[in-house]
């Protein structure tokens, strides 16, 4: 009986020994461990998409130029600030799965940010208030970056724009800005 006790004790043990020791997966590397490389400023243009729309193909909207800052932040994590938004995002490094980053929720409750479109009035400027968003951010390891930002909530200024009525609640259309930046 004392025996068996202690056979199940050291089982046990050993069971707990082998769980306990195993060590925590962390995030692969960037770009093959090249990480401080996607540090820096970023120039590019950001399209808008609503659901599989390339609003900027079908000339209802320009590419809207932006600029994206890359900074390392305490530990792991990279802060990533979007002129165009006049927005950071922040995301741990530790999260990166075949060189993409899933970034921090966005979330811009009571603060408004207006947008030049570089359209004529009444569509010059759209401003966004509320705004609840998420994303990717994919490192291309040729010193390009791509981002997709997708609204999950907001709301607009913009009544119609063409076909697309109804923009005032951005609320469930899948609305998305998608970037290409290159290095400086």
């Amino acid at each position: 009986m004392k025996k068996t006790i202690f056979k199940s004790i050291l089982f046990c043990f050993l069971i707990q020994c082998i769980i306990g020791c195993k060590k925590e997966k962390t995030g692969e590397s960037i770009c093959n461990g090249d990480s401080e490389n996607i540090i820096g400023s970023y120039e590019g243009k950001q399209k808008v998409f609503i659901g599989p729309v390339n609003l900027v193909a079908l000339g209802l909207v320009p590419e809207l130029n932006d600029v994206l800052l890359n900074s390392n932040l305490s530990g792991n994590n990279i802060a990533m600030s979007f002129s165009l938004l006049n927005l950071s995002v922040t995301a741990d490094l530790n999260k990166v799965s075949n060189n993409v980053l899933t970034l921090d929720s966005i979330i811009f409750e009571n603060r408004s940010i207006e947008i030049s479109t570089g359209l004529d009035p009444p569509i010059d400027y759209v401003e966004l208030w509320n705004l609840r968003a998420g994303g990717t951010v994919k490192f291309n390891c040729d010193n390009t970056i791509t981002t997709e930002l997708v609204i999950k909530s907001c709301s607009t200024s913009v009544a119609s724009l063409d076909t697309f009525t109804n923009l005032i609640n951005l609320n469930d259309k899948n609305v998305r800005l998608v970037g290409t930046f290159t290095k400086k």
